[in-house]
């Protein structure tokens, strides 16, 4: 299986080795660091661009997320398959990404959200050393796998997370709420970025921008 070296991005063959040997490495990412590390960002995007309008949008400075067209990641075309996806074409068009928000949910197998989480930093890890600027975006999957899922990350930048499917009910709020407060004593945020609801969510006082669900998500400060 392929290791990660430092400024080093997978071939396509290796990422297919990658993915065909992903349960093995999901049971052993905790040998890689245990996650691919992410440098970050200090500047907030002017707005967001959801991966499926990226070839036809053409916005310097823009940066690319997953949080609604995820599903895609694993399609034949989608980023896991190749190289001349989204870091090379985010590279071109000057634009930069937030890191898969791949699916990490409550009632999934703990070793398919490792994965998931292995494989979103992954690409995080490759568009920086192709000079890609990234924002990591925060993922678990229960209340243990928080400080395993900041591992690698550094304080003092921008981050993402999204409240889509998470919030629903008054309790998913207070969960949320708990740890992300966790995270932000963590990592200390210079800025969150939220996509999705905000409303009934105990922040615990972190600055957050808030962005629309649309082709286009502008930035809304608060």
């Amino acid at each position: 299986m392929p290791e990660i070296e430092q400024g080093k991005c997978l071939t396509p063959q290796e990422r297919y080795l990658v993915h065909n040997f992903k349960f093995d490495i999901a049971r052993e990412c905790r040998r890689y660091g245990p996650l691919p590390p992410i440098r970050g960002i200090k500047k907030v995007p002017e707005c967001l661009i959801s991966i499926t309008d990226l070839k036809k949008t053409n916005w310097p400075g823009a940066f690319v997320h997953s949080f609604k067209d995820d599903y895609k990641f694993d399609t034949r075309n989608g980023v896991w398959y190749g190289t001349d996806g989204l870091i090379k074409t985010a590279k071109e068009k000057q634009m930069g990404i937030l890191t898969p928000d791949l699916s990490t949910y409550s009632d999934s197998h703990p070793e398919i959200c490792r994965w998931n989480l292995f494989r979103s930093r992954l690409i995080g890890y490759e568009a920086e050393a192709e000079g890609v600027p990234v924002v990591a975006t925060i993922m678990w999957w229960d209340d243990e796998s928080v400080d395993f899922a900041l591992n690698g990350l550094c304080p003092g930048r921008v981050y993402a997370v999204s409240t889509i499917n998470a919030v629903r009910s008054r309790g998913d709020k207070e969960t949320f709420g708990k740890r992300i407060r966790h995270v932000c004593s963590i990592l200390k945020p210079l800025t969150l970025l939220v996509y999705g609801a905000t409303e009934g969510i105990d922040w615990g006082g972190q600055r957050i921008h808030e962005y629309s669900n649309g082709t286009y998500d502008w930035v809304r400060k608060k």
